[in-house]
């Protein structure tokens, strides 16, 4: 009888040769993709605002210039109810919790930001706070009732000047 060259050992270094081979294949797929779902991801959300504002999107345009055209985003201040100007934040020094701009801004980053967070369990009242904890883990509390932190409105109907904070 001959020799057995397909051992037990042999197999298991080709399965998992061929595991690590495959694994790289869809970390960098993973990896080369994740631009492009950040950009569907923005144009997904575009798309669903100028559809909540009653706006077709132009023919011959991109949902993104058509947001564009139609579209003005605006950082509010949850605080005063007024837009936050950024560049003077940064000259007086102030440690914002947001950074760039109303098109940029970054939800995730934002979340784990200290400027952008407070104690909930210390400035809220209890029962609330219960109700949104499982095993002394805070799950989810709004930061305002409203949760509303930019203004989206639709150029056509209303200027900046028809767009001020409430208390104006």
């Amino acid at each position: 009888m001959a020799n057995n060259v397909n051992t037990v050992g042999k197999t298991f270094a080709v399965v998992t040769a061929l595991c690590l081979v495959c694994s790289i294949f869809v970390a960098g797929a993973a990896v080369a993709l994740h631009p492009v779902q950040a950009r569907a991801k923005a144009t997904d959300m575009q798309k669903n605002i100028l559809e909540v504002a009653g706006i077709s999107v132009d023919s011959g345009s991109s949902v993104a210039d058509s947001f564009k055209k139609n579209i003005k985003t605006q950082i509010i201040d949850l605080s005063t109810g007024k837009p936050v100007d950024l560049a003077a934040e940064k000259a007086l020094g102030k440690k914002a919790c947001v950074t760039g701009d109303a098109d940029s801004f970054d939800f995730k980053s934002a979340a784990k930001n200290p400027n952008c967070t407070y104690e909930v369990k210390a400035e809220n009242v209890a029962g609330s706070v219960d109700s949104a904890t499982i095993d002394d883990v805070l799950y989810a509390y709004p930061m305002t009732a409203d949760n509303g932190y930019f203004l989206y409105y639709d150029k056509r109907y209303l200027s900046d000047s028809d767009v001020q904070p409430l208390d104006q």
